[in-house]
């Protein structure tokens, strides 16, 4: 097995991708700590592997993750991989907005007439803009400064983070979500360069859509134009995700450090 006695922390371990690199990850021998926001779906999980546990977290909450992270050493020893797949993203009612917008765009422009703003950008509010980022760079930043500190005792541990396609995109209208991952893919290469010489590897993932429980809540458009983007003409299964999250974690990939895995369906191509 692949990660056979090692210990692995998945965070957003409640549903979704976490969820199922949890379970692949303990089928591959690992004991598994599921963190997750939602406690009861953490513990859900967690009660289904042989040899896991379950924290309720906040990633945005410093203090809560290092609380959490020392409840896993406590009760684990050690750490040895994270998976960080906890994030939010901008929520059914803007991606609607952002749909409409586009659709009254595409019309205007077949039509000859002048294109209308999408009038997104200009109108999200302070608030909003701070807790996508919040729980996306800011959790990401706060989770891997965790378990680093007991990776540089150990000289050793993988951390996998999770971007998205849409910071390489540049996705119109989705300002937040994209800076908070192209934060997530910056902050990525430079623990990959800091952390390297100590033996301990840093790469992120960088999913298109995916059918996770936050995708199936998308209105039926929204869900259709993504299934549109992929050339394989489907979204990723939470499943594939996990297995390159498993290969990330594991010997197969000791030779790669600092990089961003495009799983996307092809979503780049020309």
């Amino acid at each position: 097995m692949k990660l056979d006695g090692r210990v692995a922390i998945v965070t957003g371990g409640g549903s979704g991708i976490g969820a199922a690199t949890a379970r692949l990850f303990a089928a591959e021998g690992a004991r598994v700590a599921v963190l997750d926001a939602d406690g009861e779906g953490a513990q859900t999980v967690a009660a289904a592997l042989p040899d896991a546990m379950a924290v309720a977290v906040d990633v945005s909450d410093a203090p809560m993750v290092d609380a959490a992270v020392a409840n896993v050493v406590a009760e684990f020893d050690r750490i040895d991989v994270l998976v960080h797949c906890a994030g939010l993203d901008v929520g059914e009612a803007w991606k609607q907005r952002l749909y409409d917008a586009s659709v009254a765009q595409s019309k205007a422009r077949t039509a000859g007439e002048p294109l209308p703003a999408l009038g997104l950008t200009e109108s999200l509010d302070d608030d909003s803009w701070r807790r996508v980022i919040a729980v996306n760079l800011d959790g990401t930043f706060f989770c891997c400064r965790a378990v680093l500190r007991h990776m540089v005792e150990q000289r050793s541990g993988v951390i996998v983070t999770m971007a998205s396609n849409a910071a390489q995109l540049g996705v119109a209208g989705m300002p937040h979500y994209v800076a908070s991952k192209a934060g997530v893919i910056g902050l990525t290469r430079s623990l990959a360069r800091e952390f390297a010489p100590l033996g301990i590897r840093v790469n992120t993932i960088a999913p298109g859509g995916v059918d996770t429980p936050m995708f199936r809540r998308n209105a039926e458009t929204v869900r259709r134009s993504a299934v549109a983007n992929a050339p394989l003409g489907r979204v990723a299964t939470p499943e594939e995700i996990a297995n390159i999250a498993l290969f990330l974690a594991s010997d197969d990939s000791s030779y790669l450090i600092g990089e961003t895995v495009n799983a996307n369906g092809g979503t780049f191509l020309p």
